[in-house]
């Protein structure tokens, strides 16, 4: 696949109903003690109209988990720009491969224990507000045919409750359009960033290094074996990537749950989770795990 600027726009659905189009964006402080991410999706075949779905999730080592969850938000007609009851966001391209902004103004879910969000989601009712930019740090890198990702630094203001954050972050955005398989298939997918400027990425679809996808600093990379350790609901705790013979350790300081139900009622859970990450030469950095696990 070949991205060009033409893919940062919407895409042509197809006729499956689980056919979908979505925008992922991600952060994790340049300290370690806040991230996030937020990611809009397109379902145009479900219903007479469509219909959107919009997660947005903060997380740190101290920080209560957060989350803005409506699977339940009308089409846009054209734009990335949605508005509900007690939720607006908008996802703007300002120059292609380049720089996107992203504004949130939401009521979300305040929880200590991040088991709640597959459970009763009882918890707190807590202000969270984007006014972010992602700006790119290398090009966008194409997995298969109809994705591509992109490393980014992250700037802006960030609104958790009543504290407002000056937020200087590392980041990746991602854009995606197809069948969404989650339902269908387990995937690991790893995004980060080392202090000396590295970036990295691995996608791992039921457990086949034979055809796993992976980058370093920009570059195709060999994804060697890999291992992930999940606790408590099933949320990752630790992992590791190898990628061209560089393991890199993840540490686990902030999961956030998420349990997906499509239009014939199969479940699939996508737990996403922040990471401090190391080599063994002695570099750290930061990194996103997120997991698709088919439940049913």
């Amino acid at each position: 696949m070949t991205v060009g600027r033409v893919d940062e726009n919407r895409h042509e659905p197809g006729k499956q109903i689980r056919w979908c189009e979505s925008w992922s964006f991600d952060f994790s402080s340049d300290d370690g003690s806040i991230g996030g991410w937020a990611r809009l999706s397109l379902f145009p075949n479900i219903g007479r109209a469509g219909i959107a779905w919009y997660q947005a999730f903060v997380t740190g080592p101290q920080q209560q988990l957060v989350a803005v969850i409506d699977h339940a938000v009308p089409l846009p007609p054209s734009d990335l720009e949605i508005r509900t009851t007690g939720l607006w966001a908008t996802h703007i391209c300002e120059t292609p491969h380049d720089h996107w902004t992203i504004g949130l103004e939401a009521f979300g879910l305040g929880v200590d224990d991040p088991g709640e969000i597959y459970g009763r989601q009882f918890g707190d009712r807590v202000p969270l507000g984007f006014d972010l930019e992602w700006e790119a740090v290398a090009p966008s890198e194409p997995v298969g045919r109809d994705r591509y990702r992109q490393p980014c630094g992250v700037t802006g203001e960030l609104l958790v409750g009543s504290e407002e954050i000056d937020l200087d972050a590392t980041g990746w955005r991602a854009h995606r359009w197809g069948l969404f398989g989650a339902w269908d298939d387990r995937s690991i997918d790893v995004c980060g960033r080392l202090d000396d400027g590295t970036t990295f990425a691995s996608t791992v679809v039921n457990g086949d290094l034979a055809t796993a996808v992976g980058t370093l600093a920009g570059n195709t990379a060999t994804v060697g074996e890999s291992s992930l350790a999940t606790g408590d609901h099933g949320l990752p705790v630790a992992g590791r990537v190898r990628l061209d013979g560089v393991e890199i350790g993840l540490d686990v300081v902030g999961a956030t749950p998420l349990e997906l139900v499509d239009p014939e009622q199969r479940v699939a859970r996508t737990p996403h989770a922040m990471c401090r990450c190391t080599t063994a030469d002695g570099r750290a950095g930061s990194a996103w795990i997120e997991v698709a696990e088919p439940r049913s």
